[in-house]
């Protein structure tokens, strides 16, 4: 067990880590250049920075954009994607792993406290839970959900679920080396899948927002048309 673990927290990590930052990269690159080319499609090309800012700055904390019709859902998502960042990216044993890698001494503020992470851990996997029962029971959900969403969901909760047990021996009914393999391995797993997933929107979320601004700038009547190319002259828009 000592040899895969070893394996898993060294070359492996390594490797898909390696992985996800170029295949992300290429995607973000791949992001760029289809923006570019929409922009100069567009009749006007006057793009205000700050707009753009202000525009991804209100969709990255959405409290105007909450649908009120599913008010619940909008905001237990929103608290998840929040668990789902801090506790990985500033748990304190995590950042060791950077200033190791890094050789750099992190400041401590940056340290996420144990009782910290094991609040939001907890709170992560029980809304991990509710959304997960939101999108089997709710039909307009149900409707727009797959297979791998529902596994995806319990993949990002395997992490979260094994690091809270490594580090409370006592309610963990695993030995230490065998629930820190899984850790590792499943963190390893998210790696590798996400740029083929939902899960991309980690790194593409801001470009996905820049798209949405400058698409709207398009010539007054090009979704008319684009639907009449593409759907016959009798569609209705």
């Amino acid at each position: 067990m000592d040899y895969w673990l070893s394996l898993a927290r060294g070359p492996l990590f390594t490797m898909t880590f390696l992985f996800v930052v170029l295949a992300l990269l290429r995607l973000v690159v791949i992001h760029i250049i289809a923006i570019n080319m929409t922009w100069k499609r567009t009749r006007d090309h006057n793009i205000v920075v700050k707009d753009v800012a202000r525009w991804v700055f209100e969709w990255a904390f959405p409290i105007k954009h909450f649908s009120q019709a599913r008010a619940a859902f909008s905001v237990i998502s929103f608290l998840w994607h929040i668990g789902l960042i801090l506790v990985p990216v500033f748990f304190a044993s995590h950042l060791l792993l950077w200033e190791r890698g890094l050789g750099v001494r992190l400041p401590d503020i940056l340290k996420m406290s144990k009782h910290t992470a094991d609040a939001l851990t907890i709170v992560t996997v029980g809304l991990t839970v509710v959304m997960f029962l939101f999108r089997a029971l709710s039909r307009e959900s149900r409707a727009l959900s797959g297979p791998i969403d529902y596994a995806l969901l319990a993949l990002l909760a395997v992490p979260f679920i094994t690091g809270f047990l490594a580090v409370h021996a006592k309610i963990n009914p695993l030995p230490y080396n065998a629930t820190m393999l899984i850790h590792v391995l499943s963190a390893e797993l998210i790696f590798v899948l996400m740029p083929f997933t939902k899960l991309a929107h980690a790194a593409l979320f801001p470009f996905g927002r820049i798209s949405t601004y400058i698409y709207w700038r398009f010539p007054e009547g090009s979704g008319e048309r684009i639907a009449h190319e593409i759907f016959g002259e009798k569609v209705k828009v």
